[in-house]
C-alpha cells in the first residue's frame, strides 16, 4: 500500500469512526427518553416495578399475582432476582413505571460504557488507539448499541466479565477479584457463560500462582449468589429461570441469527483470535475469547437469542487487540491487510449502522401514536386492560403484564401451564381488546420459532371468536373489542 493511498484510507478510516462515535452519542441520548419498550424491557420493568412497590417478585403462574385486580398477571421471573431487585431499589424513592424505566435504563448505558472501557485499558498507554479503535467499531455496531439503552441486564453482565477478563489479562492469570467478577456475570444474565467458562477452563488447566485461591474465592462467590437468589425468590428462581428461558434450540433459527449477520458478529472475532493465536497472546485471554465465540454462535439457535449475546465475544475480542500491543509488531504484508480490514470493517459498521440508527429513532414517535390510538379504543375504566401477543402493547396499553405470550405459549404446548386459566382470563369482563399482529382467521406461521402461531390464533381462537368483534386495524394491528 503506498502513502497516498494508506493515506487517504487513514482519513477516510477515521471519519467513518467519527461519525460512528456521533451518532452513537446522539442514537443512546435519543433512545433514552424516546424509545419505546422492547419485550424483555417491558417484561422487566414490570418486575422491578413490583419490588419497587414492595410487592412479591415470585408468584405461582397458575395462582396469579392479583394486586392490580383480575384478570390477574400470570408470570415467571426472567433471569434472576438481581436485576429487579436492583432497579428497584434504585427506584424505590419513586416507585412508578416511568422512574423504573429511566434508572434501568441509566444501568444499562453506564454498564455498557465500562464494558467497552475496560479491555482498552489492558494496553499499555501510548498503544491503545488499536483497542480505542476496535472498541469504537464493537460499541457503535447497530446490531449491538441497539440494545445498550433499554432496561436490561445484557451490558451490566458484559460489563462484569469485561472488568474481570481486562483484570485477569492485566495479571496474566484469574485472581480472587477476576474470580468473583467472573461469577457475578452470568448470575446478572444467565446467558453471559462464555468469557466465564474460558477463564476458569484457563485457570484450572494452567493452575498458575493463586489458582486454588481464585477457585475458591468463585466457589465461594457461586455459592453466595445462589443462596442470595434463594432467599429472596423463596426457592423459586430456578423454577421460574427454566419456566422463562427454557425455549428449543432450531438450526432455522441459527441461520436466521447468525448466517444473516456472521460478516459482522462471528467472522471478524475468529480473525481476531487467529491473530491473537499468532501473535502469542496468553491462554489467560485466548481461552474466554474462544470460548465465548463458540457459546454466542451456539447460542444463536436458540429460540429468544439476538444478537446481544455477541456482546461478551466483542469485549473479549477488544481485551485481545489489547494483549496484542504487547506482542511482536506484525510483519509489513501482514500489518497491512490489517489495515484494510480496519478500513473495510469502519466502511461497513458504519453503513450499518447510521441508516439503522435514523431509522429506528424516525420509528420512535410512530410507535408512541400507535399506543395512544390504541389506549382510546381499549381503556375507559380503571380495571379495563387489552391482551395481546406484544408484552410491550400489553404492558404500555395497560400499565401491567397479563400473560407474557411467547414464554406461556411455550409452556402450554409442553402441558406446563392450565390453558383452561388463561381461556377463563380472556373472557373476563375487564379484558376490553385483544390486539394482535395478524387475522386470527388466518395466522401468520414464524418458521424461526418452530413453525409456531400465536396461541390467541389458536388455543385461544373459539374464546375471542365467542367474546370479541373485529373493530379494525391500527397501523398494521388487528383489535377486536369486546362484544
Amino acid at each position: 500500500m503506498g502513502p497516498l493511498l494508506e493515506r487517504t484510507a487513514r482519513v477516510l478510516a477515521t471519519f467513518c469512526l467519527l461519525t460512528l462515535a456521533v451518532t452513537a452519542v446522539v442514537f443512546l441520548a435519543f433512545s433514552f427518553v424516546h424509545r419505546p419498550y422492547n419485550a424483555v424491557e417491558a417484561e422487566l420493568t414490570f418486575e422491578a416495578t413490583r419490588a419497587a412497590k414492595g410487592f412479591a417478585l415470585y408468584v405461582d403462574p397458575v395462582r396469579g399475582a392479583w394486586e392490580y385486580g383480575e384478570p390477574p398477571s400470570r408470570f415467571s421471573v426472567l433471569y434472576t432476582p438481581f436485576w429487579p431487585y436492583l432497579v428497584g431499589y434504585l427506584a424505590k424513592v419513586r416507585p412508578v413505571t416511568d422512574t423504573v424505566r429511566i434508572v434501568g435504563r441509566a444501568v444499562s448505558i453506564l454498564a455498557w460504557l465500562v464494558a467497552y472501557i475496560a479491555p482498552v485499558l489492558v494496553a499499555p498507554r501510548g498503544k491503545r488507539t488499536a483497542p480505542a479503535v476496535a472498541s469504537v467499531l464493537g460499541a457503535s455496531l447497530f446490531f449491538l448499541i441497539r440494545n445498550a439503552p433499554s432496561g436490561t441486564p445484557d451490558t451490566l453482565s458484559a460489563a462484569l466479565a469485561s472488568v474481570a477478563l481486562a483484570r485477569a489479562a492485566k495479571r496474566d492469570r484469574v485472581d480472587t477479584v477476576s474470580a468473583v467478577l467472573f461469577t457475578a456475570a452470568p448470575f446478572m444474565k444467565p446467558s453471559c457463560l462464555g468469557i466465564f467458562a474460558g477463564a476458569f477452563l484457563v485457570c484450572v488447566v494452567q493452575r498458575k500462582l493463586g489458582y486454588k485461591r481464585a477457585l475458591a474465592a468463585g466457589a465461594a462467590m457461586f455459592i453466595g449468589l445462589a443462596g442470595i437468589c434463594h432467599v429472596l425468590s423463596g426457592g423459586l428462581w430456578i423454577r421460574d429461570l427454566v419456566l422463562s428461558t427454557g425455549q428449543e434450540i432450531s438450526f432455522s433459527r441459527w441461520v436466521s441469527e447468525f448466517g444473516s449477520r456472521s460478516f459482522v458478529l462471528g467472522l471478524p472475532h475468529v480473525i481476531i483470535a487467529v491473530l491473537a493465536w499468532r501473535q502469542k497472546v496468553r491462554w489467560t485471554v485466548l481461552g474466554p475469547l474462544l470460548t465465548s465465540i463458540a457459546w454466542s454462535t451456539f447460542s444463536m439457535a436458540k429460540l429468544g437469542s439476538g444478537s446481544h449475546y455477541w456482546y461478551e465475544p466483542t469485549l473479549a475480542s477488544i481485551v485481545a487487540i489489547s494483549a496484542m500491543a504487547n506482542a511482536e509488531p506484525l510483519r509489513p504484508a501482514l500489518a497491512a491487510w490489517v489495515r484494510v480490514g480496519v478500513l473495510a470493517m469502519s466502511i461497513t459498521v458504519a453503513a450499518i449502522t447510521v441508516p439503522g440508527e435514523l431509522e429506528q429513532m424516525h420509528a420512535y414517535g410512530h410507535y408512541e401514536g400507535t399506543i395512544a390510538r390504541l389506549k382510546e379504543r381499549c381503556i375507559s375504566g380503571a380495571n379495563d386492560v387489552a391482551v395481546s401477543v406484544d408484552p410491550v402493547i400489553e404492558f404500555s396499553v395497560s400499565g401491567r403484564m397479563i400473560v407474557p405470550e411467547w414464554q406461556t405459549s411455550f409452556l402450554v404446548r409442553h402441558g406446563l401451564f392450565p390453558i383452561e386459566s388463561w381461556r377463563n382470563d380472556v373472557r373476563h369482563p375487564n379484558v376490553r381488546c385483544v390486539v394482535l399482529p395478524d387475522d386470527i382467521e388466518h395466522p401468520s406461521v414464524n418458521p424461526f420459532d418452530l413453525g409456531r402461531s400465536n396461541v390467541y390464533a389458536t388455543e385461544l381462537r373459539d374464546v375471542v371468536r365467542e367474546n370479541f368483534a373485529f373493530d379494525g386495524i391500527v397501523d398494521g394491528l388487528f383489535v377486536h373489542r369486546r362484544r
